[in-house]
């Protein structure tokens, strides 16, 4: 016992180094201490075991031989019974044998006479009932001696019968003829038992000798058995010591292993290996210290497993919190990431919508489609180069299609690429078009790219940790409230955040999209930590703050730019959103911000044609360089010949190509801002109506605002072109933006035309009643001379109307002949009206030919203007004059005459108030009265009676 005692200090002592390196180190001399004790009562314990068991043994080996000794009883017992057995059936044949012979003895007395047999003839038959019931009790009693094991059945069978007594008196019998049996058989055996006796004799000297030498060898044993007990008694001692060392080594060697495991744990904590630190703790708990638990160091080892339990759980709590801090910061970078993806996604799903929908006009008009749009450069990315959401390998095929859109094209499939292609010629920013870089990022990962990686192995740590210890119900409550707290930050618009400054409202929805991007896959991957009724409840919350915060922002002033900035990223921003199943309805939001771009835009546009009109005069543009002559005329659809010579000068003004780029880039705009949430083409359409009425009216104020004439007429034209610009470029361009093969525009160039007319009309009518009035100042009623030459104010009227017919012969036909048949209807009655002047008492025939001069001066203008109608409008005036001077004027009074020569002087009380005043009286002209004025007098007596014939007509209503 001491030797083990000394070994297993040694063996403690070498393991005290390993144990004072581990956390339990300022316990080990203790431990060795009580170690050292414990192995003492351990060997004790399993010696008094041993001991126990070999008694056990040798009781076992006694029971053995006792119940050996019981069978071998029993089994001579089973032959003794035989040997009887075998000796009763020896006696019923000796029996049977006496029996058959008093058998024969009876019939020999047969031969008696037959009196002596009738005298003993009852007798006889006595005896003979006799024997019978002694037969029967017989043959019941062997029964009974025969049955063995059956004497149950017997004896009940007697009892039944009522024949017990005579059984127990036959027995009796039997009993006393069994004896006498047995008295003659051992007389007749005689000599064999005398025998027997002598042989028995024998067996006992040899039994006796046989015992004697059994003593000497049993004294020989006993003195060899002494030495070998003795020896075995050692070997056994050493056996036992030999047990109790390993006992205590196996006992070590655990510890050791205990001691090692908790190293690897407190290594597996320090990696953030959890997994495996609580596999080591398990291990412990359930295999290794259980078996141990009676030594005071494993229970010492018990005791701390909760202290180790929770530094596993505080450093996986320590390291989630880390990842919490780190998952927040990086919820924006999530965001901005899956709304570039979905960005690129939605313009590559465009392209291909948009194809489709060319190939299906081109199919339907394909001469049209050709027509209406150029081919692009078969280097250009196409709709059929562009990989689908579900196929973005599609792109890497790029090359293979460049090939094949290198190749000639037929018509119908020139119509589905460039139509494809229309819509980054319309004025759309670079920025909006798809390049090959963006397609890699839909091959990216949404947590681990180029940008940024946001693990989630710290969170499946801890979870695993607080779900192996039974914690997860803590560890749910502390995410859940620490998530709310986020929420609360993230969810709120900050103050002072603005729709004008991008970059600050899309870091607000990235955070936002990536709050819940981020929930998603933890709900997906890590169990629901949040309840789907929570993360909805945020998510409402979300939303209403969002567009509770753009409504105020409409309220505000927004640049139309910065509107479609914004429709297109919450467009992007809700279809992210969507993708990961939290459902949004910004079309409120939408509208509202179409009604703010729409008045923005359309003011925009008119801030800028107002300012390019402020120096305008409105003149022939003249374009003197070739590439502007393609970029402002043959691109707008303003050229009045195929012409492409230089320098050239266009019949509208340098406004007009201005006009035409504007108008086209509001087109583009509109129609930026209506896809994916409006009806592309009945948006564009209304819009493109609202701006060209608004420009419209500037353009109108700005021309009328002119003074020349000639600016008039440019002005006139700037709205001709303007409208061919509407049908043969505007109009295409909305369809092709919008895929619609019928769309028609409401303009006003009509209306605005016809204003301009009037005012031109106007403009001559004014500059026609100047002239005629100043000359009206200078001209002599009454004359004694008359003039030859037009007078000088109507002279600069015909010069005037020279350079306006020149401005005139610029315009349309019809538009031609209404202003000149309109200019020429003044002239007419200013001339008139020269000779009803209420300030003019009366006039001579000299006064009549100075104003026949001035109409012969524009006689001459009509005769050479481009209106074959022109002369027959100055008729008035010169009917007039001509009966003013004709020999004799009361000729028109003559129907035919009158018919013949003064067709237009139908109304007779103009015409009497123009005769009342041509007077050459001597009274006046110190001369004789002459014939004409007899002629004059004939003349205004017949209109006077004409004239009140004509008033005393009843007047007929129209």
């Amino acid at each position: 016992m001491a030797g083990i005692g000394n070994f297993g200090k040694k063996v403690v002592t070498g393991v005290r180094d390993k144990v004072s390196d581990n956390v339990y180190g300022p316990n080990a001399q203790r431990l060795e201490k009580k170690l050292e004790g414990r192995l003492a009562k351990k060997i004790a314990k399993d010696e008094k075991l041993e001991s126990k068991r070999e008694e056990e043994e040798r009781l076992q080996q006694e029971k053995l031989q006792k119940k050996d000794l019981k069978y071998e009883q029993k089994q001579a017992a089973k032959k003794d019974k035989k040997d009887k057995k075998e000796a009763k059936l020896e006696k019923k044949l000796v029996k049977k044998d006496k029996k058959n012979k008093k058998d024969d003895t009876d019939d020999d007395s047969d031969d008696r006479p037959l009196a002596a047999d009738r005298s003993a003839g009852s007798a006889t038959d006595e005896a003979a009932a006799a024997a019978a019931a002694a037969a029967e009790d017989e043959s019941l009693l062997s029964t009974l001696v025969e049955s063995d094991y059956q004497l149950e059945a017997s004896i009940k069978a007697v009892f039944e019968a009522g024949k017990e007594q005579a059984v127990l008196g036959q027995l009796d019998n039997f009993i006393g003829r069994r004896e006498k049996d047995i008295e003659e058989i051992c007389s007749s055996h005689y000599q064999e038992f005398i025998a027997s006796v002598d042989g028995l004799l024998q067996v006992r000297a040899e039994t006796t000798a046989l015992r004697e030498a059994i003593g000497d060898i049993n004294a020989d044993l006993q003195d060899a058995a002494a030495s070998a007990l003795g020896t075995y008694q050692q070997l056994y001692h050493h056996r036992r010591m030999r047990l109790n060392m390993a006992r205590a080594v196996e006992l070590i060697n655990d510890c050791q292993y205990i001691l090692g495991l908790l190293s690897q744990m407190n290594e597996f904590v320090a990696s953030g290996e959890y997994y495996m630190a609580l596999k080591i703790v398990d291990q412990l708990e359930r295999v290794h210290l259980p078996p141990l638990a009676d030594y005071s160091f494993v229970q010492y080892l018990v005791s701390t497993m909760p202290q180790i339990k929770d530094k596993i759980v505080r450093t996986a709590t320590n390291e989630f919190n880390g990842w919490f801090y780190k998952m927040r910061e990086q919820s924006g970078d999530v965001g901005s990431f899956a709304i570039d993806q979905t960005s690129v996604q939605l313009r590559l799903d465009e392209q291909l919508q948009n194809a489709n929908k060319a190939a299906t006009l081109a199919l339907q008009e394909p001469a049209a489609a050709v027509a209406a749009v150029a081919v692009p450069d078969a280097k250009a990315p196409t709709a059929a180069a562009t990989p689908s959401r579900t196929g973005v390998s599609a792109y890497r095929r790029r090359g293979a299609a460049d090939k094949a859109a290198a190749a000639p094209v037929t018509p119908l499939e020139a119509a589905g690429a460039a139509v494809a292609y229309t819509v980054a010629s319309i004025g759309t920013p670079i920025r909006d078009k798809t390049t090959p870089s963006e397609y890699a990022i839909l091959q990216e990962n949404l947590f681990a790219n180029r940008r940024y990686t946001l693990d989630f192995l710290p969170l499946y740590r801890c979870l695993h940790v607080y779900k192996t210890l039974a914690r997860y119900d803590q560890f749910q409550t502390y995410y859940r409230d620490n998530r709310r707290l986020q929420a609360n930050i993230v969810l709120r618009p900050s103050d002072g955040m603005s729709l004008s400054d991008e970059l600050d409202y899309q870091a607000y929805l990235h955070k936002v999209a990536g709050f819940f991007i981020v929930e998603d896959r933890i709900a997906k991957t890590a169990d629901e930590l949040m309840h789907k009724p929570e993360v909805a409840k945020m998510w409402t919350k979300a939303v209403v703050n969002i567009k509770a915060w753009i409504q105020e922002q409409l309220t505000y002033g927004i640049a139309p730019a910065k509107l479609i900035v914004a429709k297109d990223f919450l467009y992007a921003f809700s279809k992210t959103l969507q993708a990961f199943g939290f459902e949004v309805d910004f079309q409120e939001s939408f509208e509202l911000m179409r009604e703010k771009f729409s008045d923005g835009q359309v003011s925009d546009a008119s801030a800028k044609f107002e300012k390019a009109l402020e120096p305008e005069q409105f003149e022939n543009m003249v374009v003197s360089d070739g590439s502007k002559l393609e970029a402002l005329v043959f691109a707008n659809q303003l050229n009045p010949s195929d012409s492409r010579s230089v320098p050239q000068t266009l019949p509208f003004s340098r406004q007009v190509p201005y006009y035409c780029s504007l108008v086209k880039e509001c087109i583009g705009e509109f129609h930026r801002f209506a896809k994916n949430v409006l009806d592309v083409a009945e948006f564009v359409r209304k819009m493109t109506e609202r701006t060209l009425h608004t420009l419209n009216q500037l353009l109108v104020t700005a021309i009328d605002k002119c003074t020349a004439f000639r600016s008039l007429s440019v002005g006139w034209l700037d709205l001709h072109w303007l409208e061919h610009a509407a049908v043969h470029d505007w109009q295409p361009l909305i369809g092709r933006v919008s895929y619609s093969r019928k769309v028609r525009l409401v303009m006003s160039f009509d209306k605005h035309r016809r204003y301009l007319e009037a005012a031109m009309a106007d403009m001559v009518r004014k500059r026609i009643a100047a002239a005629f009035l100043a000359a009206d100042a200078t001209i002599a009623w009454t004359s004694s001379s008359a003039r030859t030459e037009p007078r000088q104010a109507l002279k600069e009227l015909k010069s005037y109307l020279d350079e306006t017919f020149a401005a005139i012969y610029t315009l349309p036909a019809q538009v031609i002949e209404d202003m000149l048949r309109e200019t020429f209807k003044t002239l007419s009655t200013a001339f008139v009206s020269c000779l009803l002047v209420p300030s003019m008492a009366r006039f001579n025939s000299n006064a009549v030919r100075g104003l026949d001069a001035d109409l012969r001066l524009f006689e001459s203008l009509a005769a050479a203007c481009k209106l074959s109608s022109a002369p027959y409008l100055l008729l008035e005036p010169r009917q007039v004059f001509d009966l003013m001077l004709a020999d004799n004027p009361e000729d028109y009074a003559d129907a035919s005459i009158r018919k013949q020569r003064y067709s237009s002087l139908n109304d007779t009380g103009k015409l009497l108030r123009i005769v009342e005043q041509f007077k050459e009286d001597s009274k006046w002209t110190l001369r004789k009265r002459t014939p004409t004025d007899k002629h004059v007098e004939a003349l205004v007596t017949t209109l006077r009676s004409w004239h009140a014939s004509q008033a005393q007509m009843p007047k007929i209503d129209e």
